[in-house]
């Protein structure tokens, strides 16, 4: 029986841990799991005639950065998404989308359209394994 209170305690431990290795944020109507140790730099909504423009940047003490924007349009507004040479065809956490990197930064961002063409979302990130965790 002891055993068995030891191994419950140990599985209620574990899982807590992995529950809390992320903090859920909602950014223009999309939830994301922001990694532990970034913290937020920045945040907008800018409206227009088309829809909102949302946007967060986190940061963390290693100077890595997130950058999280997502255009929802309007009613009678939808997205078309073209792709360029820069863009490739990529599929993270389940998204199917484009992937592309600053040529001057080098920073990966992962962009793909969702809800009917209602809402274009973008995730830059310092490395892709942080876009692949904000999207699980």
């Amino acid at each position: 029986m002891k055993k068995l209170f030891i191994f419950c305690l140990f599985l209620v431990v574990a899982v807590a841990s992995v529950g809390m290795a992320f903090a859920a944020e909602d950014i223009g109507g999309h939830n994301f799991n922001i990694p532990n140790g970034f913290h937020e730099e920045s945040s907008n909504a800018a409206p227009s005639s088309l829809g909102t423009q949302f946007n967060k940047v986190f940061k963390n003490d290693k100077g890595d950065i997130i950058n999280i924007t997502v255009f929802s349009c309007n009613q009678n507004t939808n997205f078309t998404v073209h792709q360029d040479s820069s863009y490739q065809s990529k599929s993270i956490a389940g998204i199917n989308g484009f992937i592309s990197s600053n040529t001057v930064t080098h920073i990966p961002t992962f962009s793909f359209a969702e809800n009917n063409n209602q809402r274009f979302v973008s995730v830059a990130a310092t490395n892709e394994n942080d876009i692949e965790s904000c999207l699980k």
